[in-house]
């Protein structure tokens, strides 16, 4: 009898141990959620940029052409005054629109000007916030944006609907 029991209990311990290899098999093959805390360092690349780096990147592209988009995130009335050509006036607050985010999913590029620092990095929370799913390249310009018209950059006043 003292046979049996052991055959018995070796049976169920080894179904057991099948049991939890499958489990774990099973959770293995589930595809992961990445932690969204650090998902702007993992999928967005964000460069910071003086004016005439900026003005570099800017100057190779093609408006018209490249998935690039530039949000101004100053006041609209500052904005309304002159602007770099091919911005746009933006909020962190027109994030929560739908049509916004599937918009801005369509650019690769964003290049983010700004006179207050602080609303840039606000805005790279809320990116970061929002689990961006495209990879993005972002460019951050590190100075006031009328540093572009002091240094005698063109300047638009023909507003781009976005």
């Amino acid at each position: 009898m003292g046979e049996k029991k052991t055959r018995y209990y070796l049976l169920i311990v080894g179904v057991l141990l099948l049991g939890v290899l499958a489990i774990v098999l099973a959770v293995g093959s589930f595809p992961q959620r990445p932690d969204s805390s650090n998902r702007l360092g993992a999928i967005v690349t964000v460069q910071e940029l003086s004016l005439a780096e900026f003005k570099e990147v800017y100057d190779q592209r093609d408006l018209a052409v490249d998935r690039f988009m530039i949000l101004d995130l100053r006041p609209r009335s500052e904005w309304e005054e002159a602007f770099i050509p091919g911005s746009i006036s933006f909020t962190t607050a027109r994030l929560n629109e739908q049509d916004t985010r599937q918009k801005l999913d369509m650019y690769s590029e964003i290049a983010v000007v700004s006179d207050d620092t602080g609303v840039s990095a606000l805005l790279l929370e809320r990116f970061k916030a929002q689990d961006w799913t495209a990879d993005k390249k972002i460019y951050l310009l590190n100075e006031p944006v009328k540093g572009w018209f002091a240094a005698g950059y063109s300047r638009s006043r023909f507003a781009i609907d976005f």
